[in-house]
């Protein structure tokens, strides 16, 4: 079946030289919500505007249904069918309108009367959770995750059918984040929506998404299976963002802790990584120097795909040539994993 949205190969530059995204391939199905996971700098939101046309790209295609939209603004056609959930709601709410006028925007821009358009700000208010009331009032008398709520619905105003979700629960507490991210999924199930859910927390994507996409420098480190990638991974950056997740255990806590140093270290031994190197080389505990020199290309590992020297997938076992005895452990116990992941 053909996605509903395709990112192929795309690159995006911006000036003097800065690679935010390079060559990052994605696909996101229908009624499916696909995590894009990275820290913060790794040209997550870049994707996310990209296809949306708010950013140019320097390379590849974004197809949505079919049909590139690359470089194209969403607006009219595109509005209805792609939306998006900014990370910051108070920002992307005018401060000077009152909630309904700005939920209903989307509606009045596809031509609805202001009647109609008011009514339908009102009932997306209350399927977010909101009384209708809440469409008199500002932007400012709302907390943090009652404005979230607000822009979520103006989101789906338009009917869209894939919604881009930046880092929408990063500014609220615990609670109002396991709110937030019920809401979204029982709107996805009631609408039929499909979500890329963009996200530095892995513990967060993993509720969220039937498959994940981890991103270093604007390059896809690994993707597959949520349950897979937040459980087993085989990329060392896939790994060391599984440590870095917060748990309640203080024991857990001090063991992810460190995993997480033996598997970020900058290596002396190695030559700062070129521009056709892996991007993480120089962070990387299992680093050899093929790191630095070639571009790892993605290839399948069992139902993960993983862009890593360490791995070899023709035979299950850690490549040899060029590559430390370090290394070379290091890809035993990965794919002892992803065989253990696969069981």
């Amino acid at each position: 079946m053909t996605p509903l949205l395709s990112v192929e190969n795309v690159s995006v530059e911006f000036a003097r030289g800065v690679t935010a995204v390079d060559q990052a391939s994605l696909t996101v199905g229908r009624g499916e919500t696909v995590g894009l996971v990275g820290e913060s700098g790794s040209g997550k939101t870049t994707i996310g505007r990209a296809v949306l046309g708010l950013v140019p790209i320097a390379s590849g295609r974004i197809i949505l249904d079919g049909t590139e939209i690359q470089n194209e603004t969403v607006t009219g056609r595109l509005a209805s069918r792609l939306q998006m959930v900014f990370q910051d709601p108070a920002g992307s709410l005018n401060p000077a309108r009152t909630v309904g006028y700005s939920v209903a925007e989307p509606a009045r821009a596809a031509g609805a009367g202001s009647a109609a358009a008011g009514r339908r700000a009102r009932e997306l208010l209350t399927s977010v959770g909101l009384p209708a009331e809440a469409a008199a009032r500002y932007p400012r008398e709302f907390s943090g995750g009652q404005r979230q709520r607000i822009a979520i619905a103006r989101a789906l105003a338009a009917a869209p059918e894939l919604v881009i979700c930046d880092e929408p629960t990063s500014s609220l507490d615990l609670s109002t984040q396991a709110q937030m991210l019920n809401l979204l999924t029982s709107l996805r199930e009631a609408r039929g929506l499909s979500f890329l859910f963009i996200s530095h927390d892995l513990a967060v994507v993993r509720h969220m998404a039937e498959r994940v996409v981890v991103l270093y420098r604007g390059m896809v480190m690994e993707s597959g299976p949520a349950q897979l990638v937040s459980t087993r991974p085989l990329h060392p950056y896939s790994q060391a963002l599984r440590a870095s997740a917060p748990v309640a255990d203080v024991a857990a806590q001090r063991q992810n802790r460190a995993e997480r140093h033996k598997l970020i270290k900058v290596s002396s031994s190695l030559p700062a990584t070129g521009p056709d190197g892996c991007p993480y080389a120089a962070r990387c505990a299992f680093a050899a120097p093929v790191c630095a020199s070639q571009r790892p290309q993605p290839v399948v590992a069992g139902s993960l795909e993983v862009a890593c020297h360490r791995y070899d997938p023709t035979s299950g076992h850690p490549q040899q040539v060029d590559l430390t005895d370090t290394i070379g452990s290091c890809a035993t116990a990965a794919h002892e994993g992803d065989r253990e992941g696969r069981a």
